[in-house]
């Protein structure tokens, strides 16, 4: 679970969500990792908590080069440069019409 939330948010979060609550990567740590120990410490951790837009790409990328599979949702905005995953959702209410006026998909590639 990738979100911009606090660590204590994402840890009660994932326990409803029935994730292993462990202690959460954070963005600041995920800063200090280069791509190699970033692709180790996604295959030891689950939770993920503020996290930045591009640092949700850098850990969709490593959770990929693993050969997992990759969802996401979210909730339109912030989230696009994560849009490697081959499954996106936008939930929020607006979503639709800012994607209806959209004329580039960020998720194609």
């Amino acid at each position: 679970m990738l979100t911009g939330d606090y660590p204590e948010t994402a840890q009660a979060i994932g326990a409803a969500a029935g994730a292993t609550v462990e202690v959460p990567l954070t963005g600041a740590m995920i800063a200090t990792l280069d791509d190699e120990s970033l692709r180790r410490s996604v295959a030891r951790h689950s939770i993920f908590a503020r996290v930045i837009p591009e640092q949700k790409l850098r850990l969709v990328s490593a959770l990929k080069a693993d050969g997992e599979i990759v969802a996401m949702t979210g909730d339109g905005v912030n989230d696009a440069p994560a849009c490697a995953p081959r499954v996106g959702i936008a939930m929020a209410a607006a979503a639709p019409r800012r994607s209806a006026r959209s004329r580039v998909d960020p998720c194609s590639g």
